[in-house]
């Protein structure tokens, strides 16, 4: 660690911004990657119970300075000083609905969108004295995340059938 500084990018991806052929295909390429990995690659597993630790706090609303000193710990851990996370998770608001496939959640609430948005607050605690972070968000065009977001949904169904 370089002067006591830790690096961190988290990626995060709206829906339909090709996060998960990056997160399958593009950043397990990357040496500093440590999530998230799919199921098929080994290396999740020293991080994996700190990354569900993690989404389990920010999907209840309960994102705490320890939980995120532990999963930094843990991220951090085997002598890494640069880390790069993927996580799309991050960018959902707390919901009673978990599964509602986003943007389509049940029970839309906008009294718990009166207030910034939770990831805001998860930065903030991450960005510390030994931290520096930084942030990548994808985003993608209205006018062309419906159509494939409608083309997905419709495969889907087509092979419950």
């Amino acid at each position: 660690m370089v002067g006591g500084i830790r690096n961190l990018t988290i990626h995060i991806g709206f829906p339909k911004t090709a996060t998960t052929a990056l997160q399958e295909q593009v950043f397990p390429t990357f040496g500093s990657y440590v999530g998230k990995f799919h199921s098929h690659d080994a290396r999740r597993l020293p991080f994996s119970q700190a990354h569900t630790s993690l989404r389990t706090a920010f999907a209840a609303g309960d994102v705490t300075p320890t939980i995120v000193s532990s999963w930094l710990d843990t991220i951090f851990s085997q002598g890494r000083d640069t880390c790069f996370y993927s996580e799309e998770g991050l960018l959902k608001w707390p919901s009673p609905h978990d599964g509602a496939f986003w943007p389509f959640e049940r029970g839309y609430d906008p009294y718990n969108r009166r207030r910034p948005h939770p990831v805001i607050p998860l930065l903030a605690l991450i960005q510390n004295k030994t931290t520096r972070l930084r942030a990548i968000v994808s985003v993608r065009a209205q006018w062309t995340m419906f159509p494939s977001l409608y083309t997905q949904i419709e495969s889907q169904s087509a092979r419950a059938q």
